[in-house]
Order: C-alpha cells, then sequence, then structure tokens
C-alpha cells in the first residue's frame, strides 16, 4: 500500500477536499461496492491516517491501468493507497467516512455512483440552470461561498460586511472560476440590493476606491482593492434577482455577454430545473480553454509541476444529493 501525505490548508473546503484535489490526485477516492461482479474503491478513517482500497474486476484492470499510465501516475495505487492530511481537512473528510459507490472503468472514462456515510450540508437545494463563459475551467454549486472570496481578496471592512449582507442566498450559490488569469465569479439570489453604502469608500489614503460604470443597460459597480504591487477592480452587478460578484471589470463584461447569450452549449448544472443538490462540481480543461498557471495557484497553492496529471483531466463531474453521488471523470 502507498504512502501518502496531503497538505490542503488553502481553505477552499465546499470545492472540497471530497471532490477536486483528492479525486484528480487518485482519480476518485470514494468508489466502492460489496458486489462480486462490480469494480470497487473505499475510503476508510483509521486514526489520524485514511486508506484508499481498490477492487477492481478483471475486466477492469487493463483499463484502470492505461488511466494511470495516461495521468502519469504509479501503477502501485491499484494496490490501495495510504495518506495524511492536515487536522482541520482530516477532521471534514473523516465526518464524511466510510464512502462507498459502484465503479465503471473504460479506457479513457470513469463513471460512479454511491453514498457516503453523511452529508457535509444541511440541506439540499433548489436549482437554476445558467450560463457558462467558454473559458471556465470550474463551476461549482453550493450552498456558500463567501468564505472563499474573503480568502482571496482583502476587502475594506466596509466591503467585507456589505458582501456578508447581500451575497446570501438561502437557494445557493455558483462559483466559477475562468479565463486565463482564473477570474472569480460569485452569482447568489437578491431580491433588492442597496449599493448606495460602496459609493463613499475611500483608501487608507482618503481617495475615492468606488466607480460606477454602465454598460448595456446594466449599472457595474466597481472597487479599486490593492493585491500586492498591483490593484484589482473587483465588480458587483445585478440582473433580475441575481447579483454577482467577478474579480475583474473586463470579466464581469464577459459574465453579462454569457447570460445574455442563446447558447445552451455551457448550461451549468445541466439538471432539470425542479431537481435539488448539495453540491455539484463541473471541472473542464479543454484543449480550446486549459488550465493556466493561474488556475493552480488560485485553488491548489501548488504549481503546475507538482499536479501536471491534471493536464490529463478534460473533465470532472460530480453531484451530491443528500448522502448519495454520482459522476464521472473523462481523460484526454
Amino acid at each position: 500500500m502507498k504512502n501518502l501525505h496531503l497538505s490542503t490548508g488553502n481553505p477552499i473546503t465546499i470545492l472540497g477536499i471530497i471532490t477536486l484535489i483528492l479525486t484528480s490526485l487518485i482519480l476518485a477516492f470514494f468508489l466502492n461496492s460489496r458486489s462480486k461482479n462490480i469494480s470497487s474503491l473505499e475510503l476508510l478513517a483509521r486514526k489520524n491516517k485514511f486508506i484508499l482500497s481498490f477492487n477492481l474486476q478483471k475486466r477492469d484492470q487493463d483499463n484502470f491501468s492505461q488511466i494511470l499510465e495516461k495521468l502519469n501516475l504509479q501503477q502501485s495505487i491499484k494496490d490501495g493507497i495510504e495518506f495524511e492530511l492536515d487536522a482541520t481537512s482530516s477532521t471534514k473528510l473523516s465526518f464524511v467516512t466510510p464512502a462507498q459507490a459502484k465503479l465503471r472503468v473504460d479506457p479513457k472514462e470513469i463513471s460512479y455512483k454511491g453514498s457516503i456515510s453523511r452529508s457535509p450540508f444541511s440541506q439540499d437545494l433548489s436549482i437554476d440552470n445558467l450560463k457558462l463563459p467558454d473559458s471556465a475551467n470550474l463551476a461549482v454549486f453550493g450552498p456558500d461561498f463567501k468564505a472563499f472570496l474573503k480568502t482571496k481578496y482583502t476587502f475594506p471592512k466596509e466591503v467585507a460586511t456589505w458582501i456578508d449582507n447581500n451575497l446570501t442566498s438561502s437557494n445557493g450559490q455558483y462559483l466559477i472560476i475562468f479565463g486565463q488569469d482564473a477570474n472569480t465569479a460569485l452569482l447568489s439570489q437578491a431580491k433588492e440590493t442597496n449599493f448606495d453604502s460602496l459609493k463613499n469608500l475611500r483608501s487608507e489614503d482618503q481617495q475615492p476606491i468606488y466607480k460606477e460604470e454602465t454598460q448595456e443597460n446594466v449599472n457595474f459597480h466597481l472597487i479599486n482593492l490593492p493585491k500586492d504591487s498591483k490593484k484589482i477592480t473587483v465588480t458587483f452587478f445585478q440582473i433580475g434577482e441575481w447579483l454577482y460578484f467577478v474579480s475583474s471589470y473586463q470579466m464581469a463584461q464577459e459574465i453579462l455577454k454569457s447570460q445574455k447569450s442563446l447558447s445552451t452549449a455551457a448550461n451549468f448544472p445541466k439538471l432539470p430545473q425542479d431537481q435539488t443538490a448539495s453540491l455539484v462540481i463541473l471541472f473542464r480543461n479543454t484543449d480550446q480553454n486549459p488550465l493556466t498557471e493561474s488556475f493552480y495557484n488560485l485553488l491548489l497553492d501548488q504549481k503546475k509541476e507538482n499536479v501536471k496529471f491534471l493536464e490529463k483531466i478534460e473533465k470532472f463531474e460530480f453531484i451530491l444529493k443528500g448522502n448519495k453521488f454520482s459522476g464521472l471523470i473523462n481523460i484526454k
């Protein structure tokens, strides 16, 4: 059994230790079934360690070996993996173990369906489909992403309070990472939004940091934030009942264009409107819009060379409803 030590101190937990990092690292960490005719994988917690045990049927072993080879991962993974996490991540992952699911392995695709011991979320949420920009590498539907924003951007106290009061929805939120610079967009339902409290914002040297622009009959509310030696301009705007946060003014216009597009090719999530879910994740890494260094830095705090196998994963889908999950991984 292979031993690993994984560090996941970066607070991206809602995107999940359960999903992006571990799933990408070992293909899918929560797949298992006791059936003698179905391949499986099981995740168990043992004190301060976790154990992944594979049970691959003969017909799937060659396909799984091919996938490991394409990802430049060691074949010894098939014998199982024992790994450790930091204390916070370990607590969160232990909460959902044991995890089990059925597994189907094709030469370029792994699909899975199973269950965790209990859901990390209090309830499922109603789903509204939205349109993604073509350059989206990651889209996530879940309860709340404000904490993620606060770890990535340094907001003045007044802006942080405004975000807490306005970027709040009992129906869930959408987080999108897109573009060459790994721009961030957060979409949240809001009936009425009061932007007046932002208009008098000043920097430490008492310079105005707020500006308003209008494009295509939409008011954009721009706020300059310091980031290292450069300034970034985060942007808020509202269309109907949806309030948008975007990490740059230019990309806010890109998000606006995608929402007004008549195309349905990039809808997320592709689920019936009357369905509910706790968490939905779509990861895309196409030849037209590949992962960039900025993506790795934003989400994983890792250099591209350290997780180069991600380049070989074209798509990852994950849906959690209650304690049941399903999804697939496509290999290039």
